[in-house]
């Protein structure tokens, strides 16, 4: 196997792999064709130690979003990476009101030209999510929290976004037990709904991760059932 090179310009250093399989795969597989991959790293422009970039990641077709919630005394920062054809363009977002945000970043997500950025610590960790949407010039941006938020709930703990359908985690609201929130937007409102795990008990952290797949949100419930863990589908009918 040879191994990339990075040159000190951080252009995109071509990855040759040498295709390798286990002896099983004569008899169960064919072997895979050999790929060779363009690798580039990305940082952010104005970074300092501290700042954990890259503690949250998404992306979608040609762009990167990368959190970075320790930047900025803890306030946070949110980098944005679209790529032109040539270069990966960066863009930084943080709040138009930066009072009271807490870890902006420490949670993101991207879906076409919207992007979600969670901010648990914010408000005595009340917590708040982002959704910025870009208009062809600049990402305009929209401020949420919990309409029943509590200190430290951690709301935007975790986020995921996908069409017009928002869900934020606040898995330390409620002594522990959790919840979610679902905010859809019918092109002119944002509608928020609640969700809870029934028979949810004191420190299962329902809401610890969020996920969406067409009309069903799934949330995560860790430390359900002594450790145990759980998953739980909501499906819209």
């Amino acid at each position: 196997m040879r191994r990339s090179r990075t040159t000190q310009s951080g252009n995109p250093v071509r990855l040759t792999l040498t295709c390798m399989f286990l002896l099983l795969s004569l008899f169960l597989f064919t072997a895979p064709s050999c790929s060779a991959y363009n690798e580039t790293k990305l940082s952010a422009s104005d970074g300092t130690s501290g700042d954990y970039f890259a503690h949250a990641v998404a992306t979608g077709a040609k762009i990167v979003v990368v959190g970075a919630p320790y930047a900025n005394s803890n306030k946070g920062a949110v980098y944005i990476y679209q790529y032109n054809g040539n270069n990966w363009a960066e863009t930084k977002l943080a709040p138009n009101s930066p009072a009271g945000v807490g870890y902006f970043g420490y949670s993101v997500a991207v879906s076409g030209n919207s992007i979600v950025v969670g901010a648990p610590y914010s408000n005595a960790q009340k917590g708040a999510i982002f959704i910025y949407r870009y208009n062809g010039i600049n990402w305009e941006e929209t401020r949420f929290t919990a309409s029943d938020g509590a200190e430290q709930d951690y709301f935007g703990y975790s986020v995921v976004i996908s069409g017009k359908t928002v869900v934020a985690g606040a898995p330390y609201a409620g002594s522990r037990k959790g919840k979610a929130y679902v905010y859809q937007n019918d092109g002119i409102n944002w509608a928020e709904t609640k969700l809870t795990a029934s028979g949810g008990a004191e420190g299962d952290l329902f809401g610890y991760s969020v996920a969406l797949s067409g009309n069903s949100v799934i949330v995560n419930a860790p430390y359900a059932d002594r450790n145990k863990g759980a998953v739980y589908i909501f499906t819209l009918e």
